[in-house]
């Protein structure tokens, strides 16, 4: 594949002692390649009409700017922006014929090619119409409480048999639960009731010459109805632009109470208990003695107190208050009002448990100053507070096409072609601009599907269309509202000291319908 670097830096931040690999700001490496598509193969018959294939695409980091057909017998087609290919008004189609043709797709920046073969039927007898031919269909990851008339996907038509389809049906156990239309669209029916599980359908189409082979259609169920997310709200309730984190502050509710008598706080939502002493402001160490004294310490009557893991870590920042707080002594920056302590440095990191996928001596930190986790060598001295109660639970996804679905935070998360890269408040308007409910996820939900355990992409393997490098989220950085928060997928770091003016890339999502 051809690559195109429009940009290589590679920095080494020194912060306050500290040696940082990463950029300070901007992209590190934004980069630009040429566009994919799948190798297409298929059989017509010589009176085809309408749409007889598509085109698997993959825009390469920028908006696709055309695509052509061209070879042999390449007047007899078309082919759309998207990649779907169909017979031309016209055509004239020779039986028994192979067309080899060529399409080519390109870009903001390049060109790439892509083979098309397509064969005609030279059927015994005069009369070229047969039956239609259909794909199998999968669904994966249905929810049980979508409503009535939620589109469930479409079955493709590999050939309609020389003649308009007049219609489609769907048989099976469970069948009733769903409509399909004239044009292969499956939908929830109205009074449906979904059952966990799979249901194993057929369909069949109907044409001048009668009805094609069933396929199989498989939608596999999964239970919303108890979805009880316990991903927070940022904190963040300024808004900078409609849509954006502040505008629709999504999330539950924080809920914290503190125990002034123990210097403890508790999380009422995620259950877990923090150490909020004096020597949380105050004490620092290395890495290997931050594990050791939360895994000795007796504090507050427990003594299963351990190192919190960067995803707890992060569940206490708050993206509302700057640095230095206005009133720092009830507030301390960069967390909630609850906790009495918190190193006063804007520089200042605290040791987490969650070991870099990548050199087994870098672990995570955050720094509440900026928002920010990093990696840093586990012999620098950072701040360390303790915390018990039982782990994070982790993701659920379920893929179903373009959609990866998160039962764990009641998410639904956009993974179709990559898009173009895009400045903060167009990478808003952009996933606000296609409807059903998608935005631009705020700085805990783009954080959310960080797998610290992976690199390059450090992402579930449930999501097959990532670029590693950084992607907006709508949290705005209140220290220097021309900046925002965002996550680096190469790494999984995350950082609020990028210029809007920026071009990143962009992953929508939006709440379970």
């Amino acid at each position: 594949m051809l690559s195109v670097k429009k940009m290589l830096v590679s920095s080494l931040l020194v912060v306050s002692g500290l040696w940082i690999s990463g950029c300070s700001q901007g992209p590190c490496c934004e980069e630009i390649v040429a566009p994919s598509a799948n190798s297409l193969n298929r059989t017509i018959s010589a009176s085809a009409l309408g749409t007889i294939g598509s085109l698997d695409l993959n825009s390469g980091g920028c908006d696709i700017e055309t695509i052509t057909l061209s070879g042999s017998g390449s007047e007899n087609f078309n082919i759309s922006k998207d990649g779907k290919i169909s017979v031309a008004s016209g055509a004239t189609l020779t039986p028994g014929a192979t067309y080899n043709l060529t399409a080519t797709i390109t870009n903001c920046e390049m060109s790439t090619t892509s083979p098309i073969k397509i064969v005609v039927n030279n059927p015994a007898s005069s009369d070229t119409n047969t039956t239609a031919t259909l794909e199998n269909f999968t669904k994966n990851g249905l929810c049980n409480n979508e409503s009535a008339g939620a589109i469930v996907g479409t079955v493709n038509v590999s050939q309609n048999g020389g003649c308009a389809i007049s219609g489609f049906s769907l048989s099976g156990s469970g069948a009733d639960n769903f409509d399909i239309s004239s044009s292969g669209v499956i939908s929830i029916k109205s009074g449906a009731s979904l059952s966990v599980g799979t249901y194993n359908l057929n369909v069949t189409a109907t044409n001048c010459e009668g009805t094609s082979a069933p396929k199989s259609v498989t939608i596999s169920v999964i239970d919303c109805s108890s979805c009880n997310s316990k991903l927070a709200k940022t904190g963040q309730t300024t808004s900078y632009v409609a849509n954006d984190d502040g505008d629709l502050k999504r999330g539950a509710d924080r809920n914290f109470t503190r125990d002034d008598t123990k210097d403890i706080v508790v999380d009422n939502l995620t259950g877990l208990v923090w150490q909020d002493s004096s020597t949380v402001a105050t004490a620092t160490m290395d890495h290997a003695t931050a594990v050791t004294v939360c895994d000795n310490l007796t504090f507050a009557g427990f003594d299963d107190w351990r190192l919190p893991t960067l995803k707890e870590l992060r569940t206490i920042l708050n993206y509302e208050v700057s640095y230095p707080a206005p009133t720092y002594t009830l507030s301390p920056s960069g967390v909630y009002e609850e906790f009495d302590n918190m190193a006063d440095s804007i520089y200042a990191h605290y040791w987490t448990s969650t070991v870099s996928p990548t050199d087994p001596t870098y672990f995570g930190v955050v720094g509440y100053g900026f928002s920010k986790s990093i990696f840093d060598i586990q012999t620098t001295a950072n701040h360390v507070r303790c915390v018990r109660g039982d782990a994070l639970v982790d993701n659920n996804f379920s893929v179903s096409g373009d959609i990866v679905t998160d039962i764990t935070t009641c998410l639904q998360w956009q993974d179709g072609a990559i898009v173009a890269t895009r400045t903060w408040s167009d990478a808003v308007a952009y996933c606000q601009s296609l409807g059903d409910g998608w935005t631009l996820p705020n700085a805990n939900e783009l954080n959310s599907i960080v797998d610290y355990t992976k690199s390059s992409p450090a992402i579930n393997s449930s999501f097959t269309n990532v670029v590693n490098g950084e992607y907006w989220s709508s949290t705005t950085f209140v220290n220097d509202t021309n900046q925002a928060t965002y996550v680096n997928f190469d790494s999984g770091v995350s950082r609020s000291d990028a210029n809007k003016t920026e071009t990143y890339n962009v992953r929508c999502v939006r709440p379970i319908p």
